[in-house]
């Protein structure tokens, strides 16, 4: 499955919000727009780790691109793409 997709999906089914509307908001920041709390984003990071089998520094964490969807996929697709 594409990531940006799963994550599409994640975020449908632990949010209020359509899979349109978060579709056409992938390169929003879904933390400041305060789409998921603190809780659901940990569970997100841990939700991403199990199923792609990566895991995430701190550092990346600190990045910008870690908060939106489209940022996190590409983050996610580096991971793999070094795991191969």
């Amino acid at each position: 499955m594409e990531i940006q997709k799963w994550l599409i999906d994640w975020f449908e089914k632990n949010t209020d919000f359509t899979h349109d509307k978060i579709q056409e908001n992938t390169q929003t920041s879904f933390l400041l727009e305060k789409w998921i709390d603190s809780l659901k984003f940990l569970v997100l990071i841990t939700k991403v780790e199990e199923y792609f089998k990566i895991e995430f520094s701190g550092d990346e964490f600190h990045s910008e691109s870690f908060s939106t969807i489209s940022g996190l996929a590409g983050i996610i697709q580096n991971k793999i793409n070094k795991l191969n």
